[in-house]
């Protein structure tokens, strides 16, 4: 459905982001380009957070993997110096991921790649729902318009962020459609939060079983372990040509255990999945990212696939690894293997200097695997296979609640649905769902 069909039942306003600037109700800036951007020198582990499109996940900005800037480059920045409260939005090469920096985050700049939003005046625009008005059809729909404008990768320039309409209802409706898209928040964050736990439980049944073992024992190649070493592959005029069909999980989608960002799905034609003979994706698969990342340099990405998984059936891209251990090796064990300190750092010396960064087949086959007795094996997987189980369903079930929201932001922005004057937060589901004709 056309964005403007959203707003066709809100008698609220309809007004230019340049206009709001005017006004001194909205600020927009992106990072800083040319001359005043950060050298590739004044990058270190510690410092501010140079925040880029890849940072923004599931509405939150993840400065754990964020690069940083030392206080050379700072001193230099003019424009894009992020503060609490602000939404960021990518614009470039990857158009549309919107993120919300909380009022608790640390300090950052946005990336030439990213432009950040900010509400200058609480009465007229309130900044959480800027942050869902970002998110919606009603504004995701013109960026989708404007982004191939040019010949260049999808792009969404400053100037043209400002020719973008905000629709702006009354303040005190503005605060009770965050307040209820906040609540829905709050519980993904939470599933979110208890799903990193479970895993770093796991994690920690891993090292103390294995951490010593996985430099000193015997060492067998994993090539000799492995029953399926596969990657997928893309139909004739590439995934984008195509709006539905089979999903196929890319390299970009990949984000941990059992974590996937679901915006950057791509599909396949049925009969291609159909025909396909290698890339078919089932319960408890390792996938690893294999080619990639920051220039000159490879950083694998590996998730494991199981219960709760939203489709019933996927594939994977040619830039995917589908493996398979044989006995008395298990998937529980591969994927912790794999995501050890030890091992990402061999993939990363493996999969760097070449001249596509990542790691080929031989490169991954020859990964030195462990030899292990097979009790130990069974016993490390009876300790931590009901732990996964539960981390995969917590993520399907923030998989769901983020597709519940996405279905309710564009009624709630356009007034098809109405927040009422007082909710309890925790009914958030049953009350505004019900409007929306939306099992809670």
């Amino acid at each position: 459905m056309c964005w403007r069909h959203w707003i066709m039942s809100s008698s609220a306003p309809l007004i230019a982001a340049s206009e709001l600037e005017r006004r001194g109700v909205l600020l927009i800036q992106d990072g800083n380009h040319g001359e005043y951007r950060p050298l590739p020198t004044e990058f270190v582990d510690f410092g501010t957070s140079f925040v880029r499109a890849a940072d923004l996940d599931g509405g939150q900005i993840a400065f754990s993997r964020a690069s940083r800037i030392n206080a050379t480059a700072l001193a230099r920045i003019r424009k894009g110096i992020g503060k609490p409260g602000d939404t960021i939005l990518s614009h470039k090469g990857t158009v549309g991921r919107v993120a919300f920096a909380s009022l608790q985050c640390e300090p950052f700049v946005c990336s030439p790649q990213t432009t950040f939003w900010r509400s200058l005046d609480e009465h007229v625009l309130d900044r959480r729902y800027l942050f869902a008005y970002l998110r919606s059809p009603v504004f995701q729909q013109q960026l989708d318009a404007l982004m191939h404008e040019s010949d260049m990768a999808p792009y969404v320039s400053l100037t043209v962020q400002r020719t973008l309409k905000v629709l702006l209802p009354p303040i005190a409706e503005q605060r009770r459609i965050a307040g209820a898209l906040g609540a829905l928040d709050d519980k993904i964050g939470h599933n979110a939060t208890l799903a990193k736990h479970l895993e770093a439980f796991a994690r920690l049944i891993f090292e103390r079983g294995f951490s010593d073992k996985l430099e000193r024992c015997a060492a067998i190649p994993l090539g000799e372990a492995v029953g399926v070493i596969e990657t997928g592959r893309r139909p004739k005029g590439g995934v984008s040509s195509y709006k539905t069909g089979v999903p196929s999980v890319g390299a970009e989608s990949i984000l941990g255990l059992g974590l996937f960002d679901y915006s950057k799905t791509k599909y396949v034609p049925n009969k291609f999945f159909a025909e396909m003979k290698t890339g078919r994706v089932s319960d408890r698969d390792v996938l690893l990212y294999k080619d990639g990342g920051r220039p000159g340099m490879f950083e694998p990405h590996v998730t494991l696939v199981g219960e709760g998984f939203p489709f019933s059936e996927f594939c994977i891209n040619e830039h995917v690894y589908r493996l398979r251990v044989r006995e008395p090796y298990t998937q529980e064990f591969l994927y912790f293997w794999l995501t050890s300190d030890v091992v990402m750092e061999e993939m990363r010396r493996r999969g760097t200097g070449v001249a596509i960064p990542g790691l080929n087949s031989t490169a991954l086959r020859g990964l030195p695997l462990p030899v292990l007795d097979a009790a130990e094996l069974v016993s490390f997987t009876e300790k931590v296979k009901d732990v996964v189980t539960l981390v995969l369903r917590n993520s399907a079930q923030a998989r769901k609640l983020e597709q519940l929201r996405d279905l309710l932001v564009p009624g709630l922005i356009s007034g098809r649905i109405r927040v009422p004057d007082s909710f309890d937060p925790d009914d958030v589901l049953g009350t505004i769902a019900e409007q929306a004709g939306i099992p809670a």
